[in-house]
């Protein structure tokens, strides 16, 4: 290329594909006639075993490229911009391209970047409503076979188009913003199918998905407001739907690290699981509250507490409390849960004992939790302990009679008890 003489022209192509023969001189006279930095031509993309046509891939009119024009047909030049064959260059623009401004370690979409540089660097670009080049499609080319690379390249590439289009125009407007969320939902489509169909266990599978999930890109396309690409919603609620449904059916995941890596995942793409079948409680709680602790969205909270209430509606030890009370109390709500109802007494023991601080008035609810488990294990001096804070609480609440029946009752039981005595005279 070095040797070239500026006027000349090159072209690249596939070892496995080729040119129609008038490629040549159509696209010469094109780039001549229209003054043009590089010719586009379309593209049949042809089944090799067969060699039918699956697709072809071309405008119906020329469109000429120049100035606000690459920003303004942008999502209409892109899917023809991304391949580096089955386009003229002049030698002038190709000798623009600066290598400093290549990205390295791409698993795949080199020659995307390689192209954009290009399309930086050409003042005219102009695209001919015909297909020259003969691309045959292989299924098991490299973009189909996984490679955590392929994940970051995803991300990558969608920056990099983000960057051409501020250094072409200054600036990257809301639909051309939209369209490249499209191309990179696309991308995360056809990554999460190479993931489900590869060869990793199911725990590595899942700590790919939880990286193309939680990043940057994928949670602004959870967020945006799709308004110019209506298509997109349907295509977005599908991928997160597949992405939910595979987290929910699948019983392996379920490990305190699966469980908190499914919840940073549903937090970054703002979904919510209403129904759970096949869950124990235990799990439901667990991931409900990593759900609560990794979200800053507000509504998206509301969400997971109503959740949480729901969970305990039905536990008669439990219902009383409310969601901020229930997630201060985890440790001791998962020991009722795994049914481990010792520790549960020396837990809210413990509350007492150290003075430690809890949400405003949930001491009594608390107590009375361990009262009744207490009760239920016939653990008498826990219960004894219990009751005596109980009566305790009856006082400060100004509640006299009830307190003094209960410490009547009680000095029946355990005659010159000294404790008793003492809750006897804050009554005086």
């Amino acid at each position: 290329m070095w040797s070239a003489d500026v006027d000349d022209y090159m072209c690249f192509i596939d070892a496995d594909d080729e040119y129609k023969p008038d490629f040549l001189e159509k696209m010469v006279r094109f780039i001549n006639e229209y003054k043009l930095d590089i010719a586009v031509g379309g593209n049949d993309f042809i089944d090799p075993k067969n060699n039918e046509i699956i697709e072809v891939r071309k405008l119906n009119d020329i469109l000429i490229l120049e100035n606000e024009g690459f920003s303004d047909f942008f999502p209409i030049y892109h899917r023809f911009a991304r391949t580096v064959w089955g386009k003229l260059y002049t030698v002038k623009t190709m000798r623009l391209f600066d290598h400093s401004r290549s990205v390295p370690n791409l698993l795949y979409g080199g020659d995307t970047c390689e192209m954009f540089e290009r399309f930086r660097n050409a003042s005219r670009v102009g695209i001919y409503p015909e297909a020259f080049y003969k691309y045959y499609v292989y299924p098991k080319s490299t973009s189909k076979q996984f490679d955590p690379r392929r994940i970051e390249s995803d991300q990558i590439l969608h920056n990099m188009m983000i960057r051409f289009l501020k250094d072409k125009v200054g600036y990257v407007n809301d639909q051309n913003n939209e369209y490249l969320l499209g191309v990179y939902l696309n991308a995360v489509n056809d990554t999460l199918k190479v993931i489900y169909n590869s060869e990793l266990s199911i725990q590595e599978k899942h700590l790919n998905m939880h990286w193309l999930f939680t990043c940057d890109t994928t949670k602004e396309l959870a967020s945006h407001n799709l308004q110019y690409f209506p298509e997109l919603i349907k295509q977005r609620e599908d991928l997160f739907n597949s992405i939910f449904d595979y987290n929910m059916r699948t019983r392996e995941l379920r490990s305190d690290e699966g469980l908190q890596n499914i919840a940073e995942i549903f937090a970054a793409i703002k979904i919510y699981p209403f129904q759970f079948e096949n869950w124990n409680d235990l799990e439901i709680f667990t991931l409900l509250l990593n759900m609560r602790a990794v979200s800053e969205d507000i509504e998206f909270i509301g969400r997971i507490n109503n959740l949480i209430k729901s969970l305990f509606s039905d536990k008669p030890l439990l219902v009383e409390f409310n969601t901020d009370e229930l997630v201060f109390f985890k440790d001791i709500i998962i020991s009722i849960l795994t049914n481990n109802l010792n520790e549960t007494v020396l837990l809210i023991a413990n509350v007492f004992i150290n003075n430690q601080e809890v949400p405003l008035g949930s001491e009594l609810k608390l107590l009375l939790l361990g009262l009744n488990v207490a009760a239920k294990l016939e653990l008498s001096d826990y219960f004894v302990y219990f009751k005596k804070l109980h009566i305790s609480f009856l006082i400060d609440l100004g509640e006299k009679e009830l307190a003094l029946a209960e410490i009547s009752d009680w000095e029946s039981l355990l005659p010159g008890d000294e404790d008793l005595g003492n809750l006897r005279n804050r009554l005086i």
